[in-house]
């Protein structure tokens, strides 16, 4: 699997981090997993066609104890099997790293 890792946290920190997401409304079903929506402006060609009926697009997050996994993965929350499932293109990839890090500044979190 293709993942970016932020690890080196604290226990305090990744809480902090678990209770943001929350508050952004990205909880999975999963305990400490979440799922962070790309926005259309980030999305594929293929995406953007199946936006009608794949979309949300996301992106799995993983808080651990000391670190924050995000799968490079986009999936559907609508279709398990489609052609727009695929792993996140150059941009994308970007989007998911700038989104990551404005989240931990705003949190005071450095990396």
């Amino acid at each position: 699997m293709r993942e970016y890792l932020i690890s080196d946290l604290t226990e305090d920190q990744t809480q902090l981090i678990e209770k943001e997401l929350k508050a952004r409304g990205w909880s999975a079903s999963l305990e400490h997993m979440f799922w962070m929506p790309l926005p259309e402006s980030a999305l594929s060609d293929i995406q953007k066609a199946h936006a009608p009926k794949c979309s949300p697009h996301v992106v799995a997050v993983e808080v651990e104890a000391t670190a924050l996994r995000t799968e490079l993965l986009v999936r559907s929350q609508n279709s398990l099997h489609c052609d727009c499932i695929t792993y996140a293109e150059p941009h994308q990839v970007a989007y998911i790293m700038q989104e990551l890090h404005a989240m931990l500044q705003q949190l005071g979190i450095s990396c």
